[in-house]
């Protein structure tokens, strides 16, 4: 793995342990909630779980990857990273109503 790749893993690791806290704070405050709360937020949740394993799978991915492959496999962790921005927001403005 070259410096670009090492750099790149660090910061992917340092990414998916944020994307891990937020899932785990979604969570607490989706049990702390009503009901109807927990409905509303439950898709989102799922939706940033996906999007967090589809990332590890992806960062198994570029560990053992070629250097050919490291370009499409930052592509898919940059997307997989905006997917879940996106589940968090639409989660934000579902559980208290505005955006985080």
């Amino acid at each position: 793995m070259n410096d670009k790749q090492k750099t790149l893993g660090q910061q992917l690791d340092e990414a998916m342990a944020m994307w891990e806290t937020k899932i785990d704070e979604a969570r607490v405050q989706m049990d702390l909630g009503s009901k109807e709360a927990m409905d509303k937020m439950q898709p989102h949740l799922d939706e940033l779980e996906e999007g967090l394993n589809q990332a590890k799978e992806q960062w198994q991915n570029f560990a053992n990857s070629s250097e050919g492959a490291w370009d499409e496999i930052q592509k898919g962790m940059s997307k997989s990273m905006k997917s879940m921005q996106d589940a968090i927001s639409k989660a934000t403005k579902n559980f208290t109503g505005k955006d985080d």
